[in-house]
């Protein structure tokens, strides 16, 4: 997140002592402009902006860092994983030397994939995999030793100065590496009563000091990594818990939140420093003549909000800034704010052919979305195995791969894909299926 501050610029600022008139008038005239827009944010500039149209136009105007930022269109590398071995997680990460990739398997396996090598080798710089002791989520009462069965990595993510690992398991174990040594620093053995759905570092430094968890036992909390200690329990959804993540917020000044999203069809905001329900959200509820979001803005009382959707992503975003992308089992995705205010809705047109339902959900439903790093492009795969690529800015459809999800799973029309990810600064997705119909499980690289 961008450090927020006053800039004020007054006549005791401007040292510079040219006689240059032309150059006083446009010092004049820059400070006159600074002293009118007040607060200021070093990547999104104005952020004292609550009304809605403002916000859409402030949005549209903003031109991107990374105009050049390439649509990933054709498949450029596969990962091929061992017999019954299948990727459940994934994510990018960039050190001091280079990105790099991780992958969480199915036989609890956690591995770090070599960009030099174009992400097909292992990173054999990190000794541990040199010597070809791979980082492990062991089952119950199993040992090294035995090979007994091992619960599937389903999460991983890194803190922020890439130094530590996090990877949450199908057994609601969460371990915390050292990525330099692969360590096992932490071990937070069964703190969820389900799977770990989703992990998020906290930002309060170089060395993370928290970690917050969400679990398909309907909770989401926040663990001490030094005390190894329940910190704060997110309580209050009724179904699985998909999506977890810290955000700071900078309106009407800045402060901690924490966003979950869940198979209720909601998503709840509550204060990161008391654990309390800000706002409940449910964007099946948005339509053109009511840009909200809002259920309720209190955790008294019952909520209604299950609407048989099941929102699977939250994607914070710096650009608006105070706004996420929501994704749920429907065929739209959505901007919203922190505040549960809709500014945009994204939506693709399907062929007739791509509309055919099934008992569980459409064929034509978001199933897994991703963002590029400049938060230029917005990337939808429907359930279908069609990538829809959107532009932030306009919601128009820039691009459409209709042949995604079958040359991501070797040509197979019957396996759903499971999740995207996006490179952190290059035109890179990785894309990849947990499906158990797999004999082995692929991770297909598109550039």
């Amino acid at each position: 997140m961008p450090m927020i501050r006053n800039v004020w610029l007054d006549s005791s600022d401007d040292t510079n002592n040219s006689n240059d008139k032309k150059s006083d008038k446009k010092r004049k005239k820059k400070r006159q402009q600074s002293m009118r827009r007040g607060r200021f944010d070093l990547v999104m500039g104005e952020v004292n902006i609550d009304d809605r149209d403002n916000l859409i136009t402030k949005f549209s105007s903003k031109k991107s860092k990374s105009s050049h930022e390439s649509v990933p269109l054709n498949p450029w590398h596969v990962i091929k994983f061992g017999k019954k071995s299948r990727v459940t997680s994934c994510s990018f990460f960039t050190d001091a030397t280079q990105s790099s990739l991780v992958t969480g398997s199915s036989d609890g396996f956690i591995e770090i994939w070599n960009s030099d090598e174009n992400y097909t080798k292992l990173r054999m710089d990190l000794e541990y995999q040199k010597r070809d002791d791979i980082m492990c989520h062991y089952g119950e009462q199993t040992t090294e030793d035995d090979g007994g069965p091992a619960p599937a990595i389903l999460t991983t993510t890194v803190n922020s100065d890439s130094k530590l690992l996090a990877s949450g398991d199908s057994a609601g174990t969460i371990c915390i590496w050292d990525i330099k040594t692969g360590v096992l620093l932490c071990k937070l053995h069964k703190v969820h009563g389900g799977a770990i759905t989703c992990l998020d570092f906290s930002q309060d430094g170089e060395e993370s000091s928290r970690i917050l968890s969400s679990s398909q036992d309907t909770t989401c909390r926040e663990f001490g990594l030094r005390t190894r200690r329940l910190l704060k329990e997110f309580r209050g959804h009724s179904s699985f818990v998909n999506s977890c993540r810290y955000v700071l917020a900078n309106s009407p000044s800045i402060h901690l939140l924490v966003v979950t999203a869940s198979a209720d069809s909601s998503i709840r905001i509550w204060c990161g420093k008391s654990a309390e329900v800000k706002l409940v959200l449910n964007p099946m509820h948005i339509t053109n003549s009511n840009p909200s979001a809002v259920v309720s803005k209190s955790s008294t009382g019952d909520i209604q909000t299950n609407l048989g959707k099941n929102i699977h992503t939250v994607i914070p975003l710096h650009t608006p800034s105070n706004a996420m992308i929501v994704a749920a089992k429907t065929d739209k995705i959505f901007l919203v704010t922190y505040s549960g205010l809709a500014l945009r809705t994204y939506e693709h047109e399907s062929l007739q052919n791509d509309v055919e339902s099934s008992e569980s959900y459409d064929k034509g439903d978001f199933i897994a979305v991703s963002v590029s790093p400049s938060n230029k492009w917005l990337y939808g795969v429907k359930a279908n195995g069609v990538c829809v690529c959107f532009d932030m800015i306009s919601g128009d459809v820039k691009k459409t791969i209709t042949d995604f999800g079958l040359e991501t799973v070797g040509g197979k029309s019957d396996i759903e894909l499971s999740g995207i990810v996006h490179h952190p600064f290059k035109g890179i997705l990785a894309a990849y299926s947990s499906s158990a119909i797999q004999k082995r499980g692929l991770l297909t690289l598109w550039k």
